[in-house]
């Protein structure tokens, strides 16, 4: 009977182990993933440079509430983050006593719009309207706008 009770006790325990690739999380690659956010480092290439897998970090996230806030106060900080290289590089631009082109002018200046634009969009608490609006614009100049609000 002893057979019998050992062998039933076997089966269980193996019934029980899980089954797969263990997870290879990485406290060490979290971290410098969260360090490169709050450094401004767009989301893929922080992806790219810590070997990580978007679908592989969402998961860790979703099972882990601190790491899912370290990631949200990481982007805001990263915004902050960009947002003053942008500050940056008009000053730059600003003491520079050559002749300025127009080109660089209207380079900064769509530079300055997409990075105000992801900060209400990443962090709209601080940087953000409850009013929105996208406008397109053809190749005439005419202009097609759409606003809403929250």
């Amino acid at each position: 009977m002893n057979t019998k009770k050992n062998i039933t006790q076997q089966k269980n325990e193996l019934s029980i182990k899980k089954t797969g690739r263990p997870s290879k999380y990485n406290k060490t690659v979290i971290n410098e993933f969260i360090t490169l956010l709050q450094e401004g480092t767009p989301l893929k290439e922080a992806l790219r440079q810590t070997g990580l897998k978007w679908s592989t970090f969402v998961s860790y996230k979703n099972a882990d509430e601190k790491l899912k806030e370290a990631y949200q106060t990481a982007r805001a900080d990263g915004i902050d983050y960009s947002l003053q290289e942008i500050d940056d590089l008009i000053k730059e631009t600003l003491n520079d006593k050559s002749k300025q082109s127009m080109m660089k002018t209207k380079l900064i200046d769509t530079l300055t719009r997409h990075r105000h634009f992801l900060a209400s969009k990443l962090n709209r608490e601080s940087y953000g309207t409850h009013q929105d609006k996208i406008t397109l614009t053809n190749n005439k100049g005419e202009q097609f706008s759409i606003e809403w609000q929250k």
